[in-house]
């Protein structure tokens, strides 16, 4: 009877080691295998405070800066996040003025020379490296890759303050986007459809069959819209979720374009 009872109990924990190996396997099967799709999200969604990607600014050649040279001059428009609008204004003779509405305005110089455009003011000078890089930049990096872009380059270039670009009539300065001042006029007749890049440079595609997309850091967005130009009103649809803006939350002005405190500048065809 007792060799029974040895028995029992050596198979007893013959079962329990059993039991506990495959717990074990079991342990190590699920969570250490990989998983391919937070894997996948994961190296789409980087950490906002890292790099993702190595990005390389690439200056501009001889005649790229020429152009951008014979294109400075003149006043360009913006606004700020907040929606208010400002300008600046390049003269010919090395003048610079910064105007935002119902403030006095800032002077300073400015100098363009092996590619790089030089802004300086009685207390700080910014440094600007002319780059087809400029168009699009905010759009296509996160914060965190842009940042990190633009810190990295300010250790070999003090006072870097982003690239520039004209493009069309469109100058791409750093984080902000500006339009010349004399091409806001001609678009009487504007609608929402076309392309359009936001001050903040992100950019929105309004298409014909109602659908849209958005990109901001890195980030792309597909929706819906509605609007009813007669009754000022603008439907955003996105995700199935739809936002409906009247009066003066949204309007259309030309080629200038703004939601809420959101102003985009619609691109030239």
């Amino acid at each position: 009877m007792n060799e029974k009872k040895k028995g029992s109990g050596r198979a007893f924990f013959i079962v329990l080691i059993l039991l506990a190996l495959a717990a074990i396997a079991v342990y190590f099967i699920f969570f250490h295998h990989p998983n391919t799709k937070n894997a996948d999200d994961s190296s789409k969604k980087p950490a906002a405070t890292e790099t993702a990607t190595e990005f390389t600014i690439t200056p501009c050649d001889d005649e790229d800066a020429k152009i951008f040279a014979d294109s400075l001059v003149g006043v360009w428009s913006s606004y700020t996040k907040k929606g208010e609008p400002y300008t600046y204004s390049f003269d010919k003779d090395g003048s610079v003025r910064y105007k935002k509405d119902g403030e006095n305005a800032v002077d300073y110089t400015y100098t363009f020379k092996d590619g790089l455009l030089t802004i300086k003011g009685a207390e700080k000078s910014f440094v600007y490296r002319c780059s087809k890089d400029a168009v699009g930049m905010m759009a296509k990096l996160n914060y965190g890759e842009w940042k990190t872009l633009f810190e990295k380059t300010a250790e070999e270039l003090p006072g870097f303050n982003g690239c520039v670009y004209i493009a069309d009539d469109i100058m791409y300065l750093g984080t902000v986007c500006l339009c010349r001042d004399d091409r806001l006029e001609g678009f009487e007749n504007s609608t929402l459809e076309g392309d359009w890049i936001g001050v903040s440079g992100d950019t929105i595609s309004f298409a014909a069959d109602g659908s849209y997309t958005y990109v901001e850091n890195a980030e792309t967005y597909y929706g819906n819209y509605t609007v009813d130009y007669d009754k000022k009103k603008l439907g955003i649809t996105l995700n199935g979720k739809t936002t409906d803006y009247a009066g003066d939350k949204w309007g259309l002005d030309g080629r200038v374009f703004h939601i809420d405190k959101q102003y985009y500048f619609k691109l030239a065809k």
